[in-house]
């Protein structure tokens, strides 16, 4: 029996070791995405405020959306409609906050 143990020992660790190392993988580039989402919504914003100055209101936001939703696909993440406006109207926010637009 306990022969039969140590056989197995190292099986159950490596099967162990394989399931803890996919779970920090997972939450690692959970983390690494939302971090980068955020960065590419600052970007967006400046880029779309910087390029497209004569437009307004929906018609500047429709150009925000549509850049950052391409520029995360490019790089494989994912994202929802509701992150999409989310991280765009703070870093649009964070922006006029910094321009002293917003006090």
């Amino acid at each position: 029996m306990k022969e039969m143990f140590m056989d197995l020992l190292p099986i159950v660790i490596a099967a162990v070791g394989t399931f803890i190392i996919g779970i920090i993988k997972a939450k690692y580039t959970e983390y690494v995405n939302t971090d980068t989402k955020k960065e590419l919504a600052m970007l967006t914003v400046r880029y779309v405020e910087q390029v497209f100055k004569a437009l307004h209101g929906d018609e500047k936001l429709n150009k925000a959306k549509s850049a950052f939703i391409k520029v995360l696909n490019e790089r494989g993440i994912e994202i929802s409609e509701d992150e999409v406006n989310i991280l765009l109207e703070a870093a649009v926010r964070e922006m006029n906050e910094n321009s002293g637009l917003l006090k």
